[in-house]
C-alpha cells in the first residue's frame, strides 16, 4: 500500500475516539483541536477533518454537559463553519450547536481580559462572517425561535454594558442589576473605564452585524423577530438612549428599505388587536412602544 493511502486511511480516523473522552482529558484534547482549527484556512490542510467534524456533531459533545469542555466545543464549531461552509451537520445537530453557542455567547456579559471572554468575543465576531447565520434561518420554525434567543442574549449583553458605562440622568427608569463578576475572578483581568468604553463599541458594531445579517436571509422578517427589535426601542424621557436603544436605531436606518413594509404591518397588527379576540398580541403591553415611535418621530424613517 502506498505510505500516501495509508496516511490518509490513518488520518480518517484520527479523531474517532473523541466523543469517548470525559472530564479533563476532554477538555484538554478540544483545547489541542481549537488551537489547530485557528491556523487552519482550508479542509484539505487539516488532517482527520471529517472525522472531527462527525465527533463534534456527536450527542456525546453536545449534551457533555462539562462546562469547560461545552465552551471549547463551542469555539471549535465556529472555527468548522470558517473553515468550511458546505459543513453538512444534521438539522437536529445544527439546531443543538446553535443552541450552546447562543448559550455561550452570555459570557459576554461579564466583560474582562480573561481567555473566556476574549474567545467568546471572538466567536461572536464570527457568527456573521461564517454560514452559522445561514444554517440558523434554514432551520425553518426552529431556526426562528434560535434566532430570537440570539436576539435576546445581544440585548442582554448590551444592557450589561449600558448598566456598567452609562452616565445616569434624573428618573426612575428600572434596569436589570448587573451581574456580579465571579468571587474568584482576578481584579487584573478587570477592564478600566478606556478599555471598557472601547468594548463597548465593538460589541455595538459586532451587534449591528449580526442583526443586519440575520434580517438579511429572511425573505419575510417573522413578526416575532420584529417584536423584539422594536421592544428595546421603547425610551424614556428621562434618559439618554441606551445601547440597546442606539443599536435599534442604526438597525432601522441601515436597514429601511426592507424595514419599512415590516414594521409598518407589525405596528398595524397592534392595532388592531384592540378589537380583535384572540389576537396573537397583548395589546396593552405594545403601547408604549407605539408612542414611542412616534414620540422619535420616525416617519422619516419609514416613509
Amino acid at each position: 500500500m502506498p505510505p500516501k493511502s495509508k496516511r490518509a486511511k490513518q488520518s480518517a480516523k484520527l479523531y474517532d475516539q473523541l466523543s469517548s473522552l470525559k472530564g479533563a482529558q476532554l477538555t484538554k484534547k478540544l483545547e489541542e483541536v481549537y488551537q489547530a482549527l485557528r491556523k487552519t484556512m482550508s479542509e484539505e490542510s487539516f488532517p482527520g477533518f471529517s472525522s472531527l467534524v462527525e465527533q463534534l456533531a456527536s450527542d456525546a459533545l453536545l449534551k457533555s454537559g462539562n462546562k469547560n469542555a461545552t465552551q471549547l466545543l463551542c469555539y471549535c464549531l465556529v472555527e468548522v463553519f470558517r473553515i468550511n461552509e458546505g459543513v453538512c451537520f444534521p438539522d437536529s445537530s445544527c439546531a443543538a450547536a446553535l443552541s450552546l453557542i447562543i448559550h455561550n455567547l452570555r459570557a459576554l456579559e461579564l466583560p474582562s481580559k480573561t481567555d473566556v471572554y476574549t474567545r467568546s468575543f471572538e466567536m461572536f465576531e464570527k457568527l456573521y462572517q461564517t454560514s452559522l447565520l445561514k444554517v440558523m434561518v434554514s432551520l425553518g420554525s426552529e431556526g426562528e425561535e434560535l434566532a430570537i434567543e440570539l436576539g435576546r442574549v445581544i440585548f442582554s449583553v448590551l444592557e450589561s454594558f449600558s448598566t456598567s458605562s452609562s452616565p445616569k440622568k434624573k428618573g426612575k427608569r428600572k434596569s436589570p442589576p448587573k451581574k456580579a463578576q465571579p468571587a474568584n475572578q482576578d481584579s487584573s483581568s478587570l477592564l478600566n473605564e478606556e478599555e471598557m468604553q472601547a468594548e463597548k463599541e465593538k460589541i455595538k458594531r459586532v451587534s449591528i452585524e449580526i442583526l443586519i445579517s440575520i434580517i438579511d436571509l429572511y425573505k419575510h422578517i417573522p413578526e416575532s423577530l420584529i417584536d423584539m427589535v422594536l421592544m428595546h426601542f421603547v425610551e424614556d424621557e428621562e434618559e439618554q438612549a441606551s445601547l440597546c436603544q442606539e443599536v435599534v436605531q442604526d438597525l432601522l436606518i441601515a436597514k429601511k428599505a426592507k424595514l419599512t413594509s415590516a414594521v409598518q404591518k407589525f405596528c398595524t397588527s397592534i392595532l388592531c388587536a384592540e378589537t380583535s379576540e384572540g389576537s396573537e398580541y397583548e395589546s396593552s403591553e405594545h403601547v408604549p412602544l407605539l408612542f414611542s415611535i412616534n414620540r422619535r418621530s420616525t416617519r422619516s424613517w419609514f416613509d
